[in-house]
């Protein structure tokens, strides 16, 4: 037994020590910045730059940088009435009746998301937050892989494991696997020779060992596989590097300026797009406040019933996860309650012993009427109550 383990457990960790090796052999090395300069990097998108400032990495600033530079170029207004930055409106120009040509995936999904909120062409820039956290995610990441994508066609980026990583790792998992193979067959053949001694009857009690030597193998194959196919990130290229560089040039000329820092969205109508760059390489803090486009508060909420945008507080109910949930999901839990219920009831009917006098007729009717108790419950207490 102690040769097949050590066997086993020397051939998976040899694999995961090389598996460590091509991570830290393709972590993205950090870009030293080009000088100070005032000048753009060039034609790249902010959501682009901001991959490449933050070490290969999309963040949340490239969708706040996407909705400055939708800003800056005029495909919407951004206005601050009063002294507090959070307070700013968004107003769709009077023509935009559409998503606007010449727009990467990622920038008409931001635009199309404002034009879907807005009431009579307003928004509350607060009113870009998600209510669900599901649609959260799931907007974040296709957003995620449309400025991947857009990096990669422009060169500046590329998978962390390329196809020749994966090759290496995939031919060492199927060693780990012919090795692991080898420890079970010896294994199955030694302790079926034992038995066979021990036995006097004749019988083959271990015939069905023979392909477990496979199904470990086989397992063994597809567990190291999945995790060297999966997903590791981006790296750097050459051109991404140079790109890089020229663009912490400009990071390093506004990191000097404190005043830029704290500029407010609506400052875009006078800084142009170098707000939306600034956003994009992390030198603007009064914006990164106020622009929000993840999980927002679920109890205060906006609404543009009654014609105006007005926030709304929502009450939910301690003791219950249901109250502001999809009818979708809180449906299947009721029908896993009502299934749990019959059951539960069909159970305790067979399970009644005899002599505790005759049980009371069970009938479809009267379980369902117990057992939809806990289901109509959901189902009718979807609905959160909201107070103004």
């Amino acid at each position: 037994m102690a040769f097949e383990l050590t066997l086993s457990i020397t051939a998976v960790a040899g694999w995961f020590a090389l598996f460590a090796a091509c991570l830290l052999a393709t972590r993205p090395r950090p870009v030293p910045p080009a000088a100070a300069t005032q000048d753009f990097g060039g034609d790249e998108p902010p959501a682009v730059v901001s991959l490449l400032a933050h070490g290969w990495e999309v963040t949340d600033a490239a969708a706040r940088c996407t909705v400055l530079d939708l800003a800056a170029r005029r495909l919407f207004e951004l206005r601050q009435p009063g002294n507090v930055p959070r307070q700013t409106t968004i107003h769709l120009r009077r023509d935009a009746g559409r998503t606007p040509s010449g727009l990467t995936r990622y920038e008409r999904r931001v635009f199309d998301r404002v034009s879907a909120l807005a009431s009579g062409g307003v928004l509350p820039l607060t009113a870009l937050t998600f209510r669900d956290e599901g649609q959260a995610k799931t907007w974040t990441r296709k957003l995620r892989a449309e400025v991947i994508a857009d990096a990669r066609q422009r060169g500046l980026s590329r998978r962390r494991f390329d196809r020749d990583v994966l090759t290496v790792l995939t031919v060492a998992a199927a060693l780990v696997a012919l090795a692991v193979a080898v420890a079970a067959a010896h294994y199955s053949h030694r302790t079926h020779g034992v038995s066979q001694v021990s036995s006097h009857s004749g019988s083959d009690s271990h015939s069905g060992d023979g392909s477990g030597w496979l199904s470990a193998a086989v397992v063994t194959f597809a567990l190291l596989a999945a995790v060297a196919h999966a997903q590791r990130g981006e790296r750097d290229t050459p051109a991404g590097r140079a790109v890089a560089a020229r663009w912490l040039g400009l990071r390093e000329f506004l990191h000097g300026d404190e005043a830029f820092r704290e500029l407010p969205p609506a400052a875009v109508a006078v800084w142009d797009r170098y707000l939306p760059y600034g956003c994009a390489l992390g030198e603007t803090r009064g914006c990164d406040e106020a622009i929000d486009l993840g999980m927002g508060d679920r109890t205060r909420v906006w609404s543009s019933f009654g014609g105006g945008w007005h926030r709304v507080r929502v009450h939910y109910p301690r003791f219950w996860g249901r109250y502001g949930k999809k009818p979708l999901p809180v449906g299947a839990w009721a029908a896993v309650g009502l299934l749990a219920g019959l059951a539960v009831l069909i159970y305790r009917g067979a399970a009644r012993p005899a002599s505790a006098g005759p049980a009371t007729a069970w009938s479809p009717r009267s379980a369902c009427s117990l057992a939809c108790i806990w289901s109509c419950a959901e189902c009718t207490g979807s609905r959160a109550s909201a107070r103004t």
